[in-house]
């Protein structure tokens, strides 16, 4: 993968991290910008990457060097983010393969699946790169006020970091489907029920208040839907896949970190027993071949 993205790879990598924070994870930056014509970005997306990181950071545990590379895309509305990768984690009891995303096997692990190849991509819009996204002038402290006409960039990747470190699969967005032999860690804790699909991992079932939590219809990898559908009162979770509120902060909710809890990520003392949040504010197996890496879907 790293000889097809060098040669469009801008002469750029800004590493930026936060001070004074623990030592867990480093995201070094790279764009794939040919030509440069996004340069002047550079640097305040390497500091909101770095800073929504060390948000992440305090609440999951393990180390890792998650290398982020940022690609722009005409045909991309908004923002997208994804691992680059996937990592065999065990069989499921219906006989399912199930991976972990690359960033968040390297998380629990210590292990690089895919070596010296970036681990995260982000694609961002060019037109929500520039008339939409907010950069907050420091974005480690977040205390400025986020404009009421703009969507607050920290939030943003830290939503897309999500979905690269855990909050994503195969599950056909249309029918909620998922393939016949394979899962992700997310989707194996996730089940069917006639329009809606609900995650059922006990840590993510205990922070909300000993219910199953709803997912977002056809954008699975979220959670909440619009009012009067279940999880109509998660909209305001970082992970809602309905609405980012322009003049609003985001935060990692409990919620957010129960469910990586379930899927094997490691947590800070302080944050591996979540409490029930206050929502609305806010058998290894298988053959060698079944082992193959498999490519996650990209996500908004």
């Amino acid at each position: 993968m790293i000889a097809r993205l060098a040669p469009a790879l801008a002469a750029v990598a800004l590493v930026v991290l936060a001070p004074a924070a623990r030592a867990g994870f480093v995201f070094p930056v790279t764009f794939d910008d040919p030509g440069g014509g996004y340069a002047a970005y550079y640097r305040p997306i390497a500091q909101h990457v770095a800073a929504a990181g060390a948000i992440w950071d305090r609440h999951l545990g393990g180390e890792a060097s998650l290398e982020v590379v940022v690609k722009f895309d005409p045909g991309t509305p908004r923002a997208t983010g994804r691992s680059l990768t996937s990592s065999f984690a065990y069989q499921n009891w219906d006989g399912r393969y199930v991976y972990h995303q690359g960033a968040g096997a390297e998380i629990r692990d210590g292990v690089d699946p895919n070596g010296a190849d970036p681990d995260i991509e982000i694609v961002l819009g060019p037109g929500y790169l520039r008339d939409e996204l907010w950069f907050d002038p420091r974005p480690f402290a977040r205390t400025a006020p986020v404009p009421t006409d703009r969507t607050d960039a920290v939030s943003v990747f830290l939503h897309e970091l999500g979905h690269a470190i855990g909050f994503n699969g195969w599950r056909d967005l249309t029918t909620g489907q998922l393939p016949p032999t394979y899962a992700s860690t997310y989707e194996a804790w996730s089940f069917n029920w006639y329009d809606d699909v609900y995650f059922y991992g006990p840590n993510a079932t205990a922070a909300y208040g000993g219910r199953y939590v709803p997912l977002t219809r056809r954008n699975w990898p979220h959670v909440g839907n619009w009012d009067g559908l279940p999880g109509d009162d998660l909209l305001f979770d970082l992970m809602n896949g309905e609405k980012f509120y322009r003049g609003y902060r985001f935060d990692v909710s409990a919620l957010d970190v129960a469910i990586l809890a379930d899927l094997g990520l490691p947590l800070q003392p302080a944050a591996a027993v979540p409490e029930p949040m206050s929502v609305g504010l806010l058998a290894v197996g298988g053959l060698l071949a079944a082992r193959r890496a498999r490519r996650p879907v990209r996500r908004t």
